[in-house]
């Protein structure tokens, strides 16, 4: 049994919908995140600690750990995927779609009634799965998880060497009612 842990990796992650392309770094020296929506011209960022930065006109870069982030972060995954049950251990929300490359592992696939292999063993560079008869999760010849394809939408994992600056941000905080 090889057990690959990627939740060390550095990566960067493509994710297409009908509403465009999302693209994230996630850099796993500092635990720091960006995520940039090239079609809204909008970069966030986010940190260890689950603050989300955001350049707002104006007031330049602001952070915040407001809980409707959490919402609005799920608008834009373009999968329909229970990915806010998982509880992020640190850093924010979009930390989750990072953490999904060590979470969703073959092993747990495969002791997983509604996930199917469909290619993979000896001699076989990838392996495949199905789950719940829609998602195709591939992974590469490392073990390490490549895509999750749900048609028209996809999240897609690179691992590769990424190096993120968090911006200086003021805190902003929603005043209470």
């Amino acid at each position: 049994m090889i057990n690959v842990s990627t939740g060390s990796s550095d990566m960067r992650i493509v994710m297409k919908g009908p509403d465009g392309t999302i693209n994230m770094f996630f850099d796993a020296d500092n635990y720091a995140l960006k995520m940039t929506h090239p079609a809204e011209n909008a970069t966030l960022y986010s940190d260890e600690e689950g603050f989300i930065y955001m350049n707002v006109p104006g007031q330049g870069w602001i952070k915040t750990k407001m809980g409707q982030m959490a919402a609005m972060i799920a608008n834009v995954v373009p999968m329909n995927m229970d990915f806010l049950a998982l509880e992020p251990t640190k850093g924010s929300v979009m930390h989750k779609i990072a953490a999904f490359a060590g979470d969703i592992t073959i092993a747990k696939l495969e002791n997983e009634p509604r996930a199917k292999k469909i290619s993979g063993g000896i001699g076989s560079e990838k392996t495949v799965f199905i789950a719940d008869g829609r998602v195709t999760i591939t992974f590469d010849d490392k073990k390490r998880l490549e895509s999750l394809v749900e048609l028209p939408s996809s999240i897609r994992y690179y691992y590769e060497e990424q190096e993120i600056t968090i911006p200086n941000a003021q805190i902003f905080s929603m005043p209470s009612f």
